[in-house]
């Protein structure tokens, strides 16, 4: 039984962040003494301040010029991360200045934490420095330490130069590191089976089980002609939402279309039936969510996104499957999100832009209630077999 976790992360366990929130739905079912996170970024926390620490590029930078590390110069690192161009540049420039403050940096954590923790789980990205703190702080305290990977980083020479490059060093950091993991948890199948060809390890699948709240849709019932997208319009979603948009406008003019995003929506606002809204988190999301039957998940069909979405698995799809919302796909077959949805006959999937745009295309859930009704009811008997809170605590206890 491993009750003590340090949590090392890029993001802490902060409720508007995409990481930190699939992290604290992970652990919903932790008590809060129970949990302590190292966290990097410039995030916010918002519980017992006693059980978190930070250090962030601009402790390292006030260090440097002399200051104490109990007074960070926020302001310095977000004007840093705003003249940080790619992400290729962020990971060997944070990877940089972290190795130099290595030693500082493991004596301010050994000194300012009181907790001896159990396991070692971490969340990691494209950058080093986690996977050495892991390790680390693993074999000071005699015990196990586990990676959890949720985002794809090696790319193809497809995606560009300086992509290519960026796999390269992820790809040595992996090879390094993944073998000597107790537990290594990966977002999808896909990228399980990948990483048993590339690295020889066996991984086990974590999914974000969504917020730890109870729903009762009988409450709210849903407004039937809307469908609702949450998220970025990055990666070539804008041009794939737009292409959607203009179907339900030929084929079925009485539905909106409700996107509740960060991002430049210029490129489709034009359209009547869309409905632009700022982005939502929390119980504002949760009551967003449940307002609308139907949802839609997209990505881009062009190639030059692929490397970036084809392992990933959307943390919504399972929030949309635990609140019994009927999810509409459009993407890649080959991508993991749409890959899983398939096989498991969870979405009503459109798999090509072709298809999107021919008159004879119908989407059945929206014309007929009993096959929507079914959809829902099934993708949410999945959720609570292979993703509920219990069912990834009990799974986690066991491993860690």
């Amino acid at each position: 039984m491993k009750d003590k976790i340090l949590i090392i992360s890029n993001n802490s366990l902060y409720q508007r962040v995409n990481n930190g929130i699939t992290l604290k739905n992970i652990f919903s079912k932790w008590s809060e003494e129970n949990l302590f996170n190292v966290f990097f970024n410039d995030t916010t926390i918002d519980s017992n301040e006693s059980n978190y620490f930070q250090f962030t590029i601009s402790h390292i930078l006030h260090i440097f010029f002399g200051g104490r590390l109990s007074s960070p110069v926020a302001s310095l690192s977000s004007n840093l991360a705003k003249q940080e161009q790619s992400l290729f540049l962020k990971v060997f420039f944070r990877d940089i200045l972290y190795f130099f403050y290595i030693k500082f940096f493991y004596r301010s954590i050994k000194s300012n934490i009181n907790f001896n923790p159990h396991a070692v789980f971490c969340m990691v990205g494209p950058y080093f420095f986690p996977f050495f703190l892991a390790k680390k702080v693993a074999k000071q305290h005699s015990i196990g330490f586990s990676f959890y990977v949720t985002d794809n980083y090696i790319y193809s020479a497809d995606s560009g130069f300086l992509k290519y490059i960026l796999g390269k060093y992820v790809n040595l950091v992996y090879k390094y590191y993944l073998p000597k993991a107790k537990n290594i948890f990966v977002i999808s199948e896909l990228m399980a089976n990948e990483f048993k060809v590339r690295y020889g390890v066996d991984c086990h699948l974590l999914n974000n089980p969504g917020p730890s709240v109870k729903f009762d849709p009988k409450v709210q019932p849903p407004l039937k002609n809307t469908i609702a997208y949450f998220g970025g319009l990055h990666f070539g979603r804008d041009i794939t939402i737009k292409a959607f948009a203009e179907y339900l406008l030929d084929h079925y003019p009485l539905f909106t279309l409700h996107i509740y995003t960060t991002s430049d929506t210029l490129k489709i606002i034009s359209l009547s039936n869309i409905v632009i809204h700022s982005p939502v988190y929390n119980n504002a999301y949760l009551d967003s969510l449940v307002s609308h039957k139907y949802t839609l998940h997209v990505e881009s069909f062009e190639s030059k996104y692929f490397d970036d979405i084809r392992l990933s698995f959307s943390t919504k799809i399972t929030e949309y499957m635990q609140f019994k919302r009927c999810l509409i796909s459009i993407g890649p077959d080959e991508c993991a999100s749409f890959s899983f949805l398939l096989n498991n006959n969870l979405s009503c999937h459109i798999s090509n832009m072709l298809i999107l745009k021919s008159s004879s295309l119908k989407l059945d859930i929206l014309n007929n209630e009993s096959v929507s009704n079914d959809l829902a009811v099934r993708s949410y008997a999945y959720w609570s077999d292979n993703f509920s809170h219990l069912s990834i605590f009990n799974r986690l206890h066991h491993l860690l």
